[in-house]
């Protein structure tokens, strides 16, 4: 998994939120942008996709903006990187599992068979799990 600037510009966006007081009240978008010199178009894109898996809503004008859905106790690290990023997984397995690496040159008989893939998967469920039990509250007081 690598960390990109959409998922780290995400947490940003998430943080500031909290700061502002984005939990109760909405913030512009603008406010967000200048705050952090993030082009506007660009956060529009993330700030989407928050929205459409539940973790922040909107209102429209004057006093409109994004504000958390959801108290910061109940948004998950893993509800984030699972709205930002297409695959947070290391794998990189068709749905039969029926390859097992990256390059998917190493194809494999059976999932069971397949100790690379075992790894792999072993490797994906644990860093879910470790992502899952990391709040956006965790991550503020840091």
């Amino acid at each position: 998994m690598v960390i990109t600037k959409r998922l780290a510009y995400g947490l940003q966006i998430l943080l500031d939120l909290i700061d502002k007081r984005g939990e109760t009240e909405f913030v512009s978008l603008k406010t967000l942008s200048t705050q952090n010199a993030f082009s506007e178009n660009y956060l529009e894109k993330i700030v989407s996709l928050l929205k459409k898996e539940g973790i922040l809503s909107s209102s429209k004008g004057v006093c409109g903006g994004y504000k958390l859905a959801r108290p910061i106790c109940t948004i998950s690290l893993y509800d984030i990187i699972n709205a930002l990023e297409p695959s947070i997984l290391v794998t990189m397995c068709n749905e039969k599992n029926t390859l097992c690496n990256t390059n998917h040159k190493l194809k494999c008989i059976s999932k069971n068979k397949c100790k690379v893939t075992r790894l792999l998967n072993q490797i994906d469920q644990n860093m879910i799990e470790l992502f899952n039990q990391i709040s956006l509250k965790d991550i503020e007081n840091l």
